[in-house]
């Protein structure tokens, strides 16, 4: 006779009699599983849970932080258990710097130990943290250089052309006298300025504004004819030439010292032909610069000739990118951000770090620190701020370092129709989010014991301009000319993350495990285990 399921006789009466219950699998992870936290044990039926021997609750899924090491889990089915051996690697290993990933509930657990945190803003809006932040929304007014690129960019809505086109004879003896259409700082006018030549070179031709120091100013052209153009156009291209004369004017105005506004400026629309939509173009290779004044830092001989490098990258940027591309239906103008950053790389390119001014927006940057947005607009509602600049020129001098070919890359930027840190991360083969990571790290650590390759490298002297070039985030003082000074002690640290972070922006801490940590939407959290 067979031996029948006599326990469950009602399902016989309806032809059927009960499976056998499967026995309890852990299914995820394997045995001897390497594991991070928080970690995950999955079982294939609801099960009571226990951790080294343990109560650790019930149902078919487990996950919790555990300290690094070896650690047995047991899933207690009805009859039967089932259990396995798995390892919970360290959060991060003395050195390594990994990108940690929220459980469930957007939380993050480091286990004991001493960490170094940033919590990163790898988007390019501010993202608000905490409820009780307070974000501002003042306006802030447009610098001179926004207003410019807004002009710039209203401009090329209609179809332009180069200046130059149709010339037959090229002008290869500078004008004795000349009369420059100048944008006025103080609103959307121009003034005509006439000048007289003071300088004409292999390169460069200058022009002086009546009340111009003449003998000062023609030494600032001449440095930058004979020493510093032809070594910014070796890093960077050629200058355009679109009115033929084989020269970059340079226009020494006080009206400059007298706005306060800016120490020089390029104006795209002066290489572009003169038209109804354009009627004040100069149609040449022009860079204004404020008077010589030894007295004043910003307009010191020094500062001037760093600042006709700042403005020569300008104008060969816009010539490279855009002016090829007027035909396209949408020409192409690189980011307000991406091309301050690269004009003040070239000031430090052509032998300024620090008499241009660029240690001075460094030191701004760092003091603010979380508050200040790469390329967006900062917490105040800033956007081409000092600030922003010095970060912009932190970023790009810590890409420009890591190339293998850094002359290269430069170019390629520049000739590109590509635009902001997608092209800078694509010219050098990366990803911006990747760029931003190792940026953040290599300005956090500054200073304090950072990893061999998250470091800048060593400043140095200029042969040419007895300047330093590089960066040294905690140089300290830094002496700058007329009994200025400005400080450089790193980036700040922070008790507690700020309650909102600009676009790119960072912010750093160091805490000591066990803790537990919320990582808000949209921001990345990254640790370096010490």
């Amino acid at each position: 006779m067979t031996r029948l399921c006599t326990a469950l006789l009602p399902a016989l009466l309806l032809g059927a009699c009960a499976a056998p219950t499967p026995p309890v699998t852990i299914t995820f992870p394997l045995p001897g599983a390497r594991v991070s936290n928080p970690v995950q044990v999955d079982a294939s039926a609801p099960v009571t849970w226990r951790v080294d021997g343990q109560p650790a609750g019930t149902g078919r899924h487990w996950s919790g932080p555990l300290p690094p090491g070896p650690h047995t889990v047991t899933a207690q089915g009805p009859r039967e258990q089932a259990s396995l051996t798995l390892t919970v690697l360290d959060d991060a290993p003395p050195g390594e710097i990994r990108t940690l990933t929220p459980d469930a509930q957007g939380a993050v657990h480091l286990s004991a130990g001493t960490f170094d945190l940033i919590l990163g803003n790898p988007g390019p809006a501010t993202v608000t943290t905490l409820a009780t932040a307070q974000v501002s929304a003042r306006p802030t007014a447009a610098t001179w250089q926004a207003q410019l690129d807004a002009r710039t960019r209203a401009l090329l809505r209609t179809p332009q052309r180069p200046a130059g086109q149709g010339r037959l004879t090229a002008q290869t003896t500078a004008p004795l006298e000349r009369t420059f259409q100048v944008p006025n700082l103080q609103d959307a006018g121009v003034t005509p300025v006439p000048a007289t030549l003071i300088y004409a070179g292999t390169h460069v031709a200058a022009y002086a504004e009546s009340g111009t120091d003449l003998q000062a100013a023609a030494q600032v052209a001449r440095t930058f004819d004979e020493r510093l153009l032809p070594r910014e156009q070796r890093l960077f291209g050629q200058v355009s030439d679109v009115d033929a004369d084989g020269r970059v004017l340079l226009l020494f105005t006080p009206r400059l010292n007298a706005a306060q506004v800016a120490v020089g400026f390029f104006n795209p629309a002066d290489l572009l032909a003169r038209s109804a939509d354009n009627p004040h173009s100069n149609e040449a290779e022009l860079l204004y610069l404020g008077a010589p004044d030894a007295a004043d830092f910003n307009f010191t001989p020094a500062s001037l000739t760093a600042t006709a490098c700042h403005e020569a990258q300008h104008l060969i940027h816009f010539a490279h990118k855009t002016l090829p591309r007027l035909a396209d239906a949408e020409p192409p103008i690189e980011d307000l951000a991406v091309s301050e950053g690269f004009a003040h790389l070239a000031e430090d390119l052509c032998g300024y770090g620090t008499l241009g001014g660029n240690v001075a927006f460094v030191a701004r940057f760092l003091a603010r620190g979380p508050q200040v947005s790469l390329d967006g607009t900062d917490l105040t509602g800033g956007a081409d701020t000092a600030e922003r600049r010095g970060a912009m020129y932190t970023f790009l001098r810590r890409q420009y370092e890591r190339q293998a070919d850094p002359a290269t890359w430069l170019r390629q930027v520049s000739t590109s129709s590509g635009v902001g840190l997608d092209n800078v991360a694509r010219a050098g083969g990366a990803r911006v989010d990747a760029l931003l990571s190792d940026w953040w790290w290599t300005v956090a650590l500054a200073g304090r014991d950072a990893p061999g390759a998250r470091a800048y490298q060593p400043t140095g002297t200029d042969p040419d301009t007895g300047d330093t070039t590089g960066l040294n985030l905690t140089a300290g003082v830094v002496p700058l000319p007329g009994g200025l000074s400005v400080t450089l002690r790193g980036y700040p640290g922070s008790e507690a993350f700020p309650g909102a972070l600009p676009g790119r922006g960072f912010a750093y801490r160091r805490v000591q495990g066990p803790v537990t940590l919320t990582v808000p939407r949209g921001l990345t959290l990254q640790v370096l285990g010490r």
